[in-house]
């Protein structure tokens, strides 16, 4: 095996609890651990306990048609079309809700062929997606219904990444999107001058309205229905409404409600009545979401799919290099670590084969994003509606 096709990486990167993608060696050229391998921490203490503390893997060249396709430009007709198809779901959310508090007839077709658009584009490049989300979390919105169709596809789109991720099947995948785009249906035209208490009853009961609401769609597959009613319920079995445990929850209704989290944490602002926006760097929202997945809140698997679809430096965000400089996260690799940037000059570059190393988010003084420190993790809420100001 030629020297360079062996690639040294810190100890550190290795992110616990995933396979490992290559064959990982000691300087020596001892083989450590072989492809496929989950890298746990029993291998890395005892690699410690060596002194181990830098890896080489083995690596293809990077001119290998994985990297090809990693290191392509966005594909601008899907970037378009993509943007496109998250204004017809903005405007499906809002028309679905007008059409049920009017009484219309509603078909499922229309919902479903969306959600197969959607799907199709994430399939053919899920970074696009991302990148979509990530600039419509950058547009300031100030009507209440518009904010609430805008969270409606986003909340689609992110489940039907994780899904996809995850491998489910198309029908899975598109089932999962419908149950997101329209989870909060029954949250459309709300009295504003509710009392506190009003409001807490409304946010508390609007997974069973909406659900009740969806089961009227000609043609919805009951399954979404059941999802809808159980987007906030807790692994835990203190989520709302009927405080169901994760062997109660359907799988669907777990991916959501990983991706409401994630979107809960992120966002500069929320509908009224939702919870507080807590406007975080994107890594920091992941930080805190493997945080409660390790105490068991979260379906881990769905977690790690999230993690790798966006990696830790989730695409779109700003990351800053050993070098000063300051990247993009252009596309998630296979080490969650070292993702694809693009470089100041536009050049895209891809980390796993580069001494370049991220060594955090960028939080820039202008970005007004919040930081979420290790000791904040367990004063996060994110279930509680908002009740001041709405």
């Amino acid at each position: 095996m030629a020297s360079d096709q062996l690639l040294p990486v810190k100890l550190g990167q290795l992110e616990l609890g995933l396979p490992l993608r290559y064959n990982v060696f000691a300087d020596d050229g001892e083989l450590l651990a072989p492809a496929g391998m989950v890298f746990t921490d029993l291998l890395k203490t005892q690699w410690s306990a060596r002194g181990i503390t830098i890896i080489s893997i083995q690596v293809a060249d990077s001119t290998t048609d994985d990297a090809k396709q990693l290191l392509r430009p966005y594909d601008p007709e899907i970037l378009k079309r993509f943007e496109s198809n998250l204004e017809l779901a903005k405007m499906a959310a809002f028309t679905l809700a007008t059409r049920l508090a009017d009484r219309q007839s509603v078909n499922c077709s229309e919902f479903n062929e969306l959600a197969t658009l959607l799907l199709n584009d994430i399939q053919q490049d899920s970074a696009i997606a991302l990148m979509s989300l990530f600039k419509s979390n950058l547009q300031p919105v100030t009507a209440n219904d518009q904010m609430l169709a805008e969270r409606c596809s986003q909340l689609s789109l992110l489940s039907m990444v994780i899904a996809s991720e995850l491998q489910w099947d198309e029908r899975s995948c598109q089932l999962t999107g419908l149950t997101g785009l329209l989870h909060d249906v029954s949250l459309f035209e709300m009295t504003p001058s509710l009392s506190t208490d009003d409001q807490l009853e409304l946010f508390s009961q609007h997974s069973l309205k909406s659900a009740y609401l969806v089961e009227g769609v000609m043609g919805v597959d009951p399954r979404v229905c059941m999802a809808i009613a159980q987007v906030h319920e807790s692994l835990l079995g203190n989520g709302f409404p009927r405080e169901l445990h994760a062997s109660r929850i359907t799988p669907m209704a777990k991916v959501v409600h990983i991706a409401d989290a994630y979107l809960t944490l992120t966002s500069s602002q929320q509908p009224k009545l939702f919870p507080t926006a807590q406007n975080l760097h994107p890594s920091d929202g992941l930080g805190y979401i493997m945080h409660h997945a390790a105490r068991g809140r979260y379906e881990i698997d769905m977690v790690k799919a999230l993690v790798r679809t966006t990696s830790l430096y989730p695409v779109g965000s700003q990351v800053k290099l050993n070098d000063d400089s300051i990247a993009v996260v252009f596309r998630s690799s296979s080490m969650p670590s070292a993702p694809i940037v693009q470089l100041p000059d536009q050049r895209l570059l891809d980390l796993r084969y580069s001494r370049l190393s991220i060594v955090g988010p960028c939080r820039s003084s202008g970005s007004h994003k919040s930081v979420l420190r290790i000791s904040q993790m367990n004063e996060v809420e994110l279930d509680v509606p908002c009740v001041a100001d709405c």
